[in-house]
Formats: structure tokens, C-alpha cells, sequence
């Protein structure tokens, strides 16, 4: 994950300074010799978080919004963004840009599974190959707060169609999937509601109402 703290040694005083006004951490005629370990302290917090994400416009917002998914919690690969949002590429990376500027999020490479770069480093056993790839990520120091704003933006739901390890059959050929017995299926779901309220008759009913099952 980025860190914010070495993002910003890479800025000037002013910059710093113009930074701290935007996340509401000094006033337009305060005269404050920013550095970048004082400043991160300061912007790693749930106030400075929402009033610099509250000042974004509507599509920066919702630029962000995909980093907090199903698949991963704080970055997105770059390359889906555009679809993700339905917004051109050009678009896309101006919204980064100014991202980028406010030290809400930033870009960078990551080696990830060339196949699907939101798997884990190994599947059955062996280790999966790898290919550069640019992301958008949010920083380390500020992630958890980001986060939490994310999640009220977005109404606590995440963005499931990014994929995820929940769904690599997606990626397999149709004829490879076989759809389990219908009467294994019925047996899974009575255990189900049976873990779930073990004494709710009625939910386990329901559910084989609505999953016929024939003999």
C-alpha cells in the first residue's frame, strides 16, 4: 500500500501548506511551515478525512467509491476503472490526477496474478505468475478512515461486479461447471437455515418452497 508519508516528502512547503487548507487543517491566511511527518499525523484522523473527501466533486467521489469492493478493500486495478464508472480513459485519468494532488489516492505497481490480479499469490498449492500492474490505491496512513467514509458514500454496499476470489468460476469454460443434485442442494439449505435459526420451521419451509425439488 502507498504511504502518504513518503508521498509527501516529495512535495514543497507550499504544497504542504495548500494541502493542510484542503483538508481543513489550517485557514487560508494561516502561515504554517509545513513538513510531511506533522502534516500526515494530523490529516490521519476522521475529521480532516471528511472534510477533504466532502469537497470532491461527484465523479472524484465516485472514482473512490470503487476502491472499497468485494474483491479488495482500498485499491482497484487501474485498467478496470474506466468501466467500473463508466467514464472515458482520458476522463478517468484526470480524476486520478486530481486524486493524486489532494493525497486521497495514489497510483502504483504492483505485481499481481496475471490471470486475475485480485487472486491470492498461490492457487492449488503452486505459485501463480505475475505481471506488472498499475493500480490505484489508497494511502496506508489514511486508508481506514477513507474507508469508513467510502462505505456511508457508497450506503454500506460494496461494488461486487469488480471480481473477486469469491468468483473465479466466472473464468472457467461453461461446460466445466456441473450444477450440483437437487436433493443435495435441498439438503445444503435445510443445514443452512438450520445454523442460521435452528428453530425457525418456518424459514426452511419457505426456502423449500421456493427451491422445488423433485424426487
Amino acid at each position: 500500500m502507498v504511504s502518504l508519508r513518503e508521498q509527501l516528502r516529495k512535495r514543497s512547503g507550499r504544497e504542504l501548506g495548500d494541502l493542510a487548507r484542503y483538508w481543513g487543517l489550517a485557514s487560508s491566511d494561516t502561515q504554517v511551515a509545513w513538513d510531511a511527518d506533522s502534516l500526515v499525523a494530523q490529516m490521519a484522523a476522521d475529521t480532516p478525512v471528511r472534510t477533504a473527501f466532502e469537497r470532491l466533486s461527484a465523479p472524484e467521489r465516485d472514482l473512490l467509491r470503487v476502491l472499497d469492493s468485494a474483491a479488495h478493500r482500498g485499491w482497484v486495478a487501474a485498467s478496470q476503472l474506466s468501466r467500473l464508472i463508466g467514464m472515458p480513459e482520458a476522463r478517468v485519468a484526470e480524476l486520478i490526477s486530481t486524486l493524486e494532488h489532494r493525497a486521497l489516492a495514489f497510483s502504483e505497481e504492483r505485481d499481481l496474478p496475471t490471470a486475475n490480479p485480485y487472486w491470492g499469490p498461490n492457487w492449488g498449492g503452486r505459485r501463480l505468475p505475475t505481471t506488472p500492474t498499475q493500480v490505484l490505491s489508497l494511502p496506508l496512513e489514511t486508508s481506514p478512515f477513507l474507508l469508513e467514509v467510502i462505505a456511508e458514500y457508497a450506503g454500506s454496499s460494496w461494488y461486487a461486479e469488480v471480481p473477486s476470489p469469491l468468483n473465479r468460476l466466472e473464468t472457467l469454460p461453461a461446460g466445466t461447471l456441473r450444477p450440483p443434485e437437487a436433493r443435495y442442494t435441498a439438503d445444503l439449505l435445510r443445514w443452512a437455515a438450520t445454523v442460521i435459526v435452528e428453530t425457525d420451521k418456518p424459514l426452511t419451509e419457505a426456502i423449500e418452497r421456493v427451491w422445488i425439488v423433485g424426487e
